[in-house]
């Protein structure tokens, strides 16, 4: 029987972008603000990979061992 633990979702904070309206054409802000949001994405991705592997090498670990 495989236990997996659940993890309560955290939310990020709003990004806060400094610069130019969207809508007056600066897109600086937006191209910031995207950036900042792939840098979460990216991360959290990571962390998830990691958990995940770490619990298929705990599972080989427990039926290599009898348990």
């Amino acid at each position: 029987m495989t236990l997996r633990k659940i993890h309560p979702q955290t939310q990020a904070l709003p990004v806060r972008a400094t610069g130019g309206d969207p809508e007056s054409g600066n897109s600086d802000s937006v191209k910031h603000q995207a950036a900042a949001y792939g840098k979460i994405a990216r991360k959290a991705l990571d962390d998830c990979q990691q958990g995940l592997a770490a619990d298929e090498a705990l599972e080989r670990r427990r039926n290599s061992s009898g348990q």
